[in-house]
C-alpha cells in the first residue's frame, strides 16, 4: 500500500479579521494547514499589534486548526541589512507592552462576557466600566500601532516608501476586487 503524500499548505493573503477568519474554517473543514500572509507591506503600515490582534481573535473565534500568521514586513521594499535589524528591534521593544495590553484586553472581554450571560437581570450601567475599560485598552493598543508604524515608516527611504505603497495600492485594488466576487449584492 503506498503511503499518500501530504496535501502542500494552502496560501492566503489576508486584509482583516473577517478574512481570517473565514480562512481558518475553510482550512479546519479541509484539514489542511493553512498559511495566513498578511498584505504587504502590513507589518510598516498596519504594525505588529494589528496583525497579532487578528490572530488571537481569529483563533478563537474557529478554534484549533493548524495555522501559520505571517506578517509581510516590506521583504519587497528591499530593505538593508542595517533596516532590518532597526525594525526587528522597534517590533522587539514593543513585544512585551503588546503581551500585556492583550492579555489585560482578553481578562476584561472575558469578563464582559461573563456579566452578559450571568443569570438576573443586567442593565447598561452595570457594564459601563467594563465597556470603558476594553475601549481604553483598544485605543492603548491602536496608539501603539500607530507609534510602531511610524516608527518603522521612518527608517525606510523615500523609493521604499513609495514602494511599499505601491504594493498596499495594488492590494487595496485586490481586496476589492475580491469582495465585488464574494460579496452578495442582493441579486
Amino acid at each position: 500500500m503506498k503511503k499518500k503524500a501530504a496535501a502542500p499548505h494552502a496560501a492566503v493573503v489576508i486584509h482583516d479579521l473577517s478574512q481570517a477568519v473565514a480562512a481558518l474554517q475553510a482550512s479546519a473543514e479541509l484539514g489542511r494547514r493553512v498559511a495566513l500572509w498578511s498584505a504587504a507591506g502590513a507589518g510598516i503600515y498596519a504594525g505588529a499589534g494589528w496583525f497579532a490582534a487578528v490572530e488571537r481573535q481569529a483563533r478563537a473565534k474557529v478554534g484549533r486548526v493548524r495555522a501559520d500568521f505571517i506578517l509581510d514586513c516590506a521583504e519587497r521594499a528591499d530593505l538593508t541589512q542595517d533596516q532590518h535589524a532597526q525594525i526587528k528591534k522597534i517590533l522587539k521593544s514593543d513585544r512585551a507592552a503588546l503581551h500585556d495590553l492583550f492579555k489585560q484586553l482578553e481578562a476584561a472581554n472575558s469578563q464582559l462576557a461573563d456579566r452578559l450571560f450571568a443569570a438576573g437581570t443586567t442593565q447598561a450601567a452595570d457594564l459601563t466600566p467594563l465597556v470603558q475599560q476594553i475601549t481604553d485598552l483598544r485605543r492603548q493598543l491602536m496608539e501603539r500601532g500607530v507609534k510602531t508604524a511610524l516608527a518603522i515608516r521612518a527608517v525606510l527611504t523615500p523609493e521604499q516608501l513609495a514602494k511599499v505603497t505601491g504594493l498596499k495600492a495594488r492590494m487595496d485594488k485586490v481586496r476589492a476586487e475580491m469582495q465585488d466576487i464574494f460579496v452578495d449584492d442582493g441579486d
